[in-house]
């Protein structure tokens, strides 16, 4: 929308336009990203997710942000390939594939469980001592 379309004849800027066509936006958006659950498998879940991710409406980070936040934490998973091209003289290339998912069975814990350790040893120390 024009930010002319905003005036209410006499020149000024309406706030209450303004809030009432983000609201609008948002619900749009809304829509978009909760139209990926009317889709029965995971293949036509993602091309959707795809579609609204591409449609321009938020930035690619933003958009991360929003989503993420609507994920169930049992379903997080991830799969990272990383290969690097070194072209120095001895040194090998890098080719590697890590996997994570969040159950038991593959050691997600022990995982989550070194991050969180790696993270404390730099962390600041407290102020309080003995």
């Amino acid at each position: 929308m024009n930010p002319s379309d905003y005036n209410n004849g006499d020149g000024r800027t309406n706030p209450l336009d303004i809030v009432r066509n983000l609201a609008y936006a948002a619900t749009q958006f809304i829509e978009k990203i909760v139209s990926v659950r009317s889709e029965s498998t995971w293949k036509g879940q993602s091309e959707r997710l795809a579609k609204v991710a591409s449609s321009g409406d938020m930035k690619y980070e933003d958009f991360l942000k929003v989503v993420i936040q609507l994920v169930d934490v049992k379903n997080i998973s991830s799969e990272i390939f990383v290969h690097t091209d070194k072209r120095v003289k001895g040194e090998a290339d890098v080719t590697q594939t890590y996997n994570m998912f969040n159950n038991r069975e593959n050691g997600f814990d022990t995982t989550i469980a070194d991050v969180t350790h790696m993270r404390e040893r730099f962390a600041e120390p407290t102020d309080l001592t003995d």
